[in-house]
Protein backbone atom coordinates (compact mmCIF):
# COMPACT_ATOMS: atom_id res chain seq x y z
CA UNK A 1 0.00 0.00 0.00
CA UNK A 2 1.43 3.60 -0.89
CA UNK A 3 2.02 6.11 1.55
CA UNK A 4 -0.05 8.38 0.01
CA UNK A 5 -2.47 7.99 -2.55
CA UNK A 6 -4.74 10.55 -4.41
CA UNK A 7 -7.13 9.31 -6.97
CA UNK A 8 -9.02 11.59 -9.16
CA UNK A 9 -8.72 14.59 -7.20
CA UNK A 10 -10.26 17.45 -8.50
CA UNK A 11 -10.00 20.99 -7.34
CA UNK A 12 -11.32 24.21 -8.67
CA UNK A 13 -11.07 28.37 -7.67
CA UNK A 14 -13.78 30.05 -8.87
CA UNK A 15 -13.79 29.39 -12.86
CA UNK A 16 -10.12 28.25 -12.69
CA UNK A 17 -9.41 24.28 -12.40
CA UNK A 18 -6.40 24.11 -10.98
CA UNK A 19 -6.40 19.71 -10.95
CA UNK A 20 -8.46 17.65 -12.83
CA UNK A 21 -9.09 13.65 -12.60
CA UNK A 22 -5.06 13.96 -10.85
CA UNK A 23 -4.25 10.19 -9.73
CA UNK A 24 -0.94 10.39 -7.24
CA UNK A 25 1.08 8.31 -5.34
CA UNK A 26 4.13 8.24 -2.79
CA UNK A 27 5.32 4.41 -2.12
CA UNK A 28 7.90 3.88 0.70
CA UNK A 29 11.10 4.59 -0.05
CA UNK A 30 10.46 7.00 -2.86
CA UNK A 31 11.75 10.09 -3.53
CA UNK A 32 9.26 12.76 -5.31
CA UNK A 33 10.31 15.65 -7.50
CA UNK A 34 7.23 17.39 -8.62
CA UNK A 35 7.78 20.33 -11.57
CA UNK A 36 5.88 22.54 -13.68
CA UNK A 37 4.98 26.15 -14.64
CA UNK A 38 4.04 28.62 -12.24
CA UNK A 39 0.23 28.10 -11.36
CA UNK A 40 0.09 24.77 -12.72
CA UNK A 41 -0.91 23.34 -9.21
CA UNK A 42 2.53 21.97 -7.78
CA UNK A 43 1.59 23.66 -4.40
CA UNK A 44 -2.32 22.98 -4.30
CA UNK A 45 -1.09 19.19 -5.21
CA UNK A 46 0.85 18.99 -2.07
CA UNK A 47 -1.16 20.84 0.10
CA UNK A 48 -4.21 18.37 -0.88
CA UNK A 49 -1.66 15.54 -0.08
CA UNK A 50 -0.85 16.67 3.31
CA UNK A 51 -3.91 17.43 4.24
CA UNK A 52 -3.68 21.32 4.80
CA UNK A 53 -6.35 21.78 1.89
CA UNK A 54 -9.48 20.15 1.19
CA UNK A 55 -10.12 18.41 -2.47
CA UNK A 56 -13.65 19.11 -4.47
CA UNK A 57 -13.88 15.49 -5.42
CA UNK A 58 -11.77 12.48 -5.44
CA UNK A 59 -10.06 10.06 -2.70
CA UNK A 60 -7.16 10.99 -0.06
CA UNK A 61 -5.63 7.78 1.32
CA UNK A 62 -3.10 8.19 4.08
CA UNK A 63 -1.38 5.14 5.11
CA UNK A 64 -2.45 5.02 9.22
CA UNK A 65 0.55 6.72 11.81
CA UNK A 66 1.71 8.65 9.04
CA UNK A 67 2.49 12.74 9.71
CA UNK A 68 3.43 14.70 6.70
CA UNK A 69 5.35 18.14 6.89
CA UNK A 70 5.76 20.26 4.07
CA UNK A 71 7.44 23.63 4.47
CA UNK A 72 5.14 26.75 3.26
CA UNK A 73 5.95 28.83 0.29
CA UNK A 74 5.88 32.18 2.50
Amino acid sequence: MPLIDLKGIHKQFDTRKVLEAVDFSIDSGERVAIVGQNGSGKSTLMKVAAGWMECDSGDRMVQNNLTIEMLDQN
